[in-house]
């Protein structure tokens, strides 16, 4: 495994910092990006995403990771207060941000990248319930993580 960069900051947060030691204990012959930025391009906002692994013979993999403990959606407003858009959505948008940079950048050969996404919830247990909008793979939570 290789991170990219290959140490993380003590100011990171917990869930990033579970989730990176994670992927350096890892022998996947994987490149991993940390806090990858992504400038505001075509008058969108700037987008960071937390975790970026390029698969080799696979695709890429954008990760949004919540620390909080106790998520929870209530089909109104997430919990804690904390988080103040979905997740979900925040890795979604994060995914196409990343696929519409790299398509543009180096043309065709990216159009047919696959290029998914998913929330980890290292410290919290988080059930989908009945969802539609959100496939079971696009989640892990501290089950699943630990």
């Amino acid at each position: 495994m290789k991170l990219i960069p290959s140490y993380i900051e003590e100011s990171s947060p917990p869930g990033e910092r579970v989730v990176f030691s994670s992927f350096q204990r890892s022998t996947k012959n994987w490149v991993v990006f940390h806090s990858l930025d992504l400038a505001p391009y075509n008058r969108n906002r700037r987008t960071e995403l937390d975790f970026v692994a390029i698969i080799p013979e696979k695709g890429i993999f954008c990760i949004e990771v919540k620390s909080q403990d106790n998520i929870s959606f209530d089909s109104d407003r997430w919990q804690p207060q904390s988080i103040k858009a979905s997740p979900f959505k925040q890795s979604l948008n994060a995914r196409f941000a990343l696929h519409r940079r790299l398509k543009d950048r180096f043309g065709g050969r990216f159009s047919r990248l696959p290029v998914l996404q998913c929330c980890i919830f290292p410290r919290s247990d988080f059930d989908l319930g009945s969802s539609a909008s959100i496939l079971p793979s696009e989640l892990m939570d501290r089950k699943g993580f630990h």
